[in-house]
């Protein structure tokens, strides 16, 4: 029985662990080389700071998505 199925004859708290699993705990921001945008991994989001990055400007979750904020270099 492929796993899709099983998941309709879960339990409802059976189903929350399985999106839990699957769900990030954080969103990752990536920095554009060229230029100061920062990509949110949540989204197709693009933010642009005037100096530093995200966690130097104060931001500790997404404002998108409400994730943890987790910086990449690019």
């Amino acid at each position: 029985m492929p796993e899709q199925d099983l998941l309709y004859q879960s339990s409802p708290a059976s189903l929350f662990a399985v999106q839990a699993r699957e769900t990030p705990l954080t969103c990752t921001w990536t920095q554009d080389d060229e230029d100061s945008y920062w990509a949110a991994a949540c989204c197709d989001h693009l933010f642009v700071f005037n100096d530093g990055g995200p966690v130097e400007n104060g931001f500790r979750y997404c404002p998108y998505c409400g994730l943890e904020l987790k910086e990449a270099k690019g």
